[in-house]
């Protein structure tokens, strides 16, 4: 299993879909730079359903972002990226 902090998986996975920054933050309703944030670890919070519309705008199982943190599936509101 991936030893990765979730901010490059979500940068690494963005790319390999051909997806600008614009795109995500438009379909996501934030700026293309707080998007930029979450990626390059600037700010490591978000929103739980922020995250989870994420990872199914990138088509990644959130479970499986916090396997590879080795964190349990918070109930927080806040997640930490890194």
């Amino acid at each position: 299993m991936s030893k990765k902090p979730m901010n490059e998986i979500i940068k690494e996975r963005r790319i390999e879909l051909g997806y600008t920054l614009e795109f995500v933050g438009n379909k996501l309703g934030v700026a293309k730079s707080t998007v930029l944030r979450w990626e390059n670890g600037e700010t490591s919070k978000i929103k739980l359903f922020q995250l989870k519309a994420l990872c199914e705008i990138l088509h990644i199982d959130h479970k499986f972002l916090f396997q590879v943190d080795g964190a349990n599936q918070p109930e927080e509101a806040d997640i930490v990226l890194k």
